[in-house]
């Protein structure tokens, strides 16, 4: 899980999240969500926000680029939460590698027995 704040930037990630992505917290801390999903900009994060992004959740499959940039497929879902009287994203992030892997070989094998 991590915690975003208004502007993307990581406030928090827990442990599993820092052991995912190969960073340490006080790195990730230094990083924003648009350093992490490549595909994602700050142009749709403020697209998000505009279009009341802090009255509903989010749920998305993404690629996060890892620390040695290898890039990790993932399942988010997120919500803003009010911490302190400041919006904040919580995120829930989840490692999709081996679905996937068994997604494609099953989609392969589909493909060999027609």
């Amino acid at each position: 899980m991590a915690w975003l704040g208004r502007e993307g930037q990581v406030l928090y990630g827990n442990k599993k999240f820092c052991q995912a992505l190969a960073y340490s917290l006080e790195e990730l801390r230094r990083l924003t969500v648009f350093d992490i999903d490549l595909e994602f900009s700050r142009l749709q994060w403020d697209e998000l926000w505009s279009q009341g992004f802090p009255k509903r959740s989010i749920a998305a499959r993404r690629r996060y680029r890892r620390k040695d940039g290898v890039l990790l497929p993932v399942e988010i879902r997120g919500s803003v939460l009010v911490y302190q009287g400041e919006e904040h994203v919580f995120l829930v992030i989840q490692d999709v590698s081996e679905r996937m892997q068994a997604e494609e070989k099953l989609a392969a094998s589909e493909r060999t027995a027609r």
